[in-house]
């Protein structure tokens, strides 16, 4: 599987809540405001742990949003770190395990969140 790189850009897409460096729940609403416009824009978790997959929770289509969001799964330990962020590709998702190569990716600035069960 490639590496996928991203820029960060301008962007004026954040997540506003949780804080970074908070406790989440296996499942957690994910607060926040901005999106580009022009690009597809999605809710990425990604483990914390150099395994590099991430995966695609939700897309983004308003200028002001909550999403609900899954953290690991049934066996999934408490601790595990997660990092989480918004990515604006022109590149169509689906919500899942994202595998696929994104075209023109942009980053927003992530948050790292801690799971305690």
């Amino acid at each position: 599987m490639p590496t996928l790189y991203a820029q960060l850009s301008g962007s004026t897409v954040r997540i506003t809540s949780p804080a970074n460096g908070a406790t989440v729940g296996p499942v957690e609403d994910i607060t926040g405001k901005g999106w580009e416009p022009k690009l597809n824009n999605y809710l990425i978790v990604e483990p914390v742990d150099q395994s590099g997959r991430r995966w695609v929770q939700a897309q983004i289509a308003s200028a002001e949003w909550t999403r609900s969001v899954h953290f690991g799964q049934g066996d999934t330990p408490s601790g595990m770190r997660y990092r989480v962020y918004v990515l604006s590709t022109s590149t169509q998702l689906p919500v899942g395990e994202l595998t696929k190569q994104t075209d023109s990716p942009q980053e927003s600035p992530a948050i790292t969140v801690t799971l305690k069960k």
